[in-house]
């Protein structure tokens, strides 16, 4: 029976000394378990701080970790590396208020063009999960905007100092009619400034998945200092959307995974399953159960049993569960493994009963941006593409390291 129940789990001993250290510190809101996870983490003899440094760095957790070692009076590491976290932590602060200025700044030039906005994860997720600017990385900045909008938000944010990168500023109505179709946001950079925004028409780049997450519905204004505020989704919507952007990258980043467990800490039983129930009807059930089998995984925060038992009903969703550990437990990134990113994208296909999301993956995965804006053949000779994305795909792979251009799925 005991091995009949490990089979039916996600195992835990996935876990390296180094994560299960990330894991310790990440664990949100601060508490007694949060620090007596840490010590113990930290009391393993198989700890080496030259990959727990690497794994800070990959996870992009360094302001989790270097508050919960300094919780924890971690007196065992080494100098040299709490400077390194501590550094990367103020560094991912000062980047966070520089983020949260810029979307004040374009969420007021878009509402004063009448265009309605979210913010998506960021300054609001921040506030409203931790409670603070501090300690989350942010990469870029992320805005929602409604799809028929989405060119007249393009213009705003250019006034803005912002200037498109994908798809390029080149691309012809018929491409960017394809890429509204197939992907969910233009990706600009600053003229003068590190930042990136990415403006979203939409939750993921399948449109069939996030038919029912709609955001808008349960959008707040969430306080961020003083009289200044941030439209940011809420309640359900969050969850639900936090759960299929973790979903679509396989949980790759532990940084996703603590949103969840923050957001989820704490709650009763009936309240778990309501969050999860709301997570059904919006069509990512499976994505939801996916994030909480790895909680209790990750955290070792136990489901209710009766959840739990649901959960593992669905073959699938222990497969995405044991799937996204795997992921997450590599110390490379998807990019970095050959054929891994291309099992992420196979991973999409259980998230739903649809067979018209597998349609869709497939059609998205035949359409190669780079080769598109590089080669720009006429309309009649466009079926060339899907003739030469096998080729292509296979030449990237066997070649030295990933490589990028306008459209491609790893920016994260």
């Amino acid at each position: 029976m005991g091995r009949r129940m490990a089979a039916k789990t996600v195992d835990q001993r996935a876990l390296s000394p180094d994560l299960r250290l990330l894991a310790a510190c990440v664990r949100w809101p601060p508490s007694p378990a949060r620090t007596a996870a840490i010590i113990d983490a930290l009391a393993n003899p198989e700890l080496d701080w030259a990959r727990v440094a690497l794994a800070v760095e990959r996870h992009r957790v360094a302001g989790f970790v270097h508050d919960g070692l300094k919780a924890a009076g971690a007196t065992s590491a080494p100098p040299e590396v709490l400077a390194l976290f501590g550094a990367s932590a103020s560094a991912d602060a000062l980047l966070n208020l520089r983020f949260t200025g810029e979307a004040l700044r374009l969420v007021r030039r878009l509402r004063d063009a009448g265009i309605d906005v979210l913010v998506l994860k960021g300054a609001g997720l921040m506030t409203l999960v931790y409670g603070n600017l501090a300690v989350r990385h942010s990469r870029d900045l992320d805005l929602l905007v409604p799809v028929g909008s989405i060119i007249q938000a393009g213009d705003v944010c250019q006034r803005a100092g912002y200037d498109r990168i994908q798809p390029p500023p080149s691309a012809s109505d018929i491409e960017l009619a394809e890429w509204l179709r197939w992907r969910k946001d233009f990706v600009y950079h600053h003229r003068t400034a590190p930042l990136t925004l990415e403006l979203h028409f939409r939750a993921t780049d399948s449109p069939r998945l996030t038919r029912g997450l709609d955001l808008w519905c349960a959008g707040r204004e969430v306080a961020i200092q003083g009289s200044a505020s941030l439209p940011a989704p809420d309640g359900g919507a969050l969850y639900a959307y936090l759960c299929l952007h973790g979903a679509m990258c396989a949980w790759f980043r532990l940084k996703w995974l603590a949103d969840i467990a923050a957001l989820t800490a704490g709650r009763s039983e009936e309240e778990l399953a309501a969050l999860h129930a709301s997570a059904v009807e919006r069509g990512v059930g499976r994505a939801s159960g996916q994030a909480l089998l790895l909680v209790e995984a990750v955290f070792g925060d136990p489901l209710p049993s009766s959840l739990r038992k649901s959960l593992l009903a669905d073959r699938r969703v222990l497969w995405l569960a044991r799937f996204g550990l795997r992921v997450m437990s590599d110390p490379r990134t998807p990019h970095e493994v050959p054929f891994r990113s291309s099992q992420v994208g196979l991973s999409h296909l259980l998230l739903s009963d649809d067979w018209r999301v597998g349609l869709d993956e497939v059609r998205s995965w035949l359409i190669d941006w780079p080769l598109v804006f590089s080669l720009r053949l006429p309309r009649g000779l466009r079926f060339l593409y899907v003739m030469l994305r096998g080729p292509v795909w296979l030449a990237r792979k066997f070649s030295r390291g990933p490589k990028r251009g306008p459209g491609d799925r790893g920016r994260t």
